[in-house]
């Protein structure tokens, strides 16, 4: 479960994928080295280290980064 990366130590960017659950678990270092970027589209998941790897993984469709940053200032 999500405790599991409490476990962990060093550098890393993780999503674990549960079919049976249909549940996705993801998390990154605690000093935020790695990078961990996701979307969703059309019933594909992507996840990887760069926002620009998931635009690629999703045919090449551009993120709203003015969303993106209002979302993650919280604003």
């Amino acid at each position: 479960g999500p405790d599991c990366f409490a476990h962990l130590d060093g550098d890393y960017g993780i999503a674990i994928i549960d079919h049976q659950r249909q549940l996705v678990i993801a998390g990154r270092d605690a000093l935020g080295v790695r990078g961990l970027a996701f979307g969703h589209e059309d019933g594909t998941l992507a996840v990887a280290s760069t926002v620009g790897a998931v635009e690629a993984c999703l045919g090449g469709r551009r993120l709203n980064r003015d969303y993106l940053k209002c979302y993650l200032k919280g604003t």
